[in-house]
């Protein structure tokens, strides 16, 4: 099946490197229609990762949702195909290890 996520997908996240996050545990993961944004309470830590989807086969609309994220300056979205993870970092190189 196909998760298909329509409005804001505002995230709580806090300098331990914890945060909301999304499982969707079967099936594909439709970004397209969401915009992130990070809660009024978060504070971000610059070095750590977040974590905030994971899915079962792929996530389409990447593009768009990374594109429209309101996020601090100095931080991105990124979608990870291969760890199929949707992550949140500081500008820079990120490496996945398994």
């Amino acid at each position: 099946g196909r998760t298909m996520l329509q409005g804001r997908l505002v995230v709580d996240a806090h300098e331990d490197g914890t945060c909301d996050k999304i499982d969707c545990t079967s099936g594909s993961l439709n970004l397209s229609g969401l915009r992130l944004e990070l809660s009024a309470d978060s504070a971000l830590s610059a070095g750590r990762i977040y974590e905030i989807a994971t899915f079962a086969s792929e996530a389409t609309g990447a593009e768009a949702f990374t594109a429209n994220a309101q996020l601090p300056r100095g931080w991105t979205a990124k979608v990870n195909p291969t760890q199929k993870k949707v992550i949140l970092s500081t500008g820079g190189m990120v490496i996945f290890i398994r």
